[in-house]
């Protein structure tokens, strides 16, 4: 999720980790006196439920259980080795209907943004703006690395927050 957050993997095992979220992160756990550590999502499973209602010992779920661990963030995706352990349901549908009105003659190219006001459309510019400059900050004074092919600068910050926020 360049460049807020970038995990570069070398041959040796050992990873680099970077980004404005990163910082973020970090420094918020210092303040709060945690110990965060990066580990691989092959080396620490997710864990099985076993019969007696625990996890299984050393898995994530089971760091938790223990208290090993204050908080796990990993992918939200349900996957097999998941499925058993979160409680999924299965959306079934059996019908949907595209309601629509008559077409006009000219499309225009700038009904996309009849889905909100204009005062939204502010609004969301204005978050948009703030936040690459925040990320843009926190890049280029609060962190102590540098990107190694280009520095994102507050343009790229702008691309990036459109291109995830906006996606067309």
């Amino acid at each position: 999720f360049a460049p807020f957050s970038v995990v570069q993997i070398s041959e040796d095992g050992t990873a680099d980790v970077w980004g404005s979220f990163i910082q973020i992160a970090l420094d918020g756990a210092k303040y709060a006196g945690l110990k965060p550590s990066l580990v691989n999502a092959k080396a620490v499973p997710y864990g099985a439920k076993l019969e007696n209602g625990s996890f299984t010992w050393g898995s994530a779920f089971g760091l938790l259980e223990n208290g090993e661990a204050l908080v796990f963030s990993g992918p939200s995706v349900v996957d097999e080795e998941r499925h058993p352990i979160v409680e999924s349901i299965e959306g079934i549908i059996n019908s949907y209907q595209l309601l629509t009105w008559k077409p006009q003659k000219t499309i225009d190219p700038f009904a996309f943004m009849l889905a909100f006001t204009p005062e939204v459309w502010l609004c969301l510019g204005i978050m948009t703006i703030m936040l690459a400059a925040l990320c843009t900050f926190i890049d280029r004074f609060l962190t102590p690395w540098r990107f190694p092919d280009n520095e994102y600068k507050f343009a790229s910050n702008i691309w990036e927050f459109y291109r995830r926020l906006y996606p067309q």
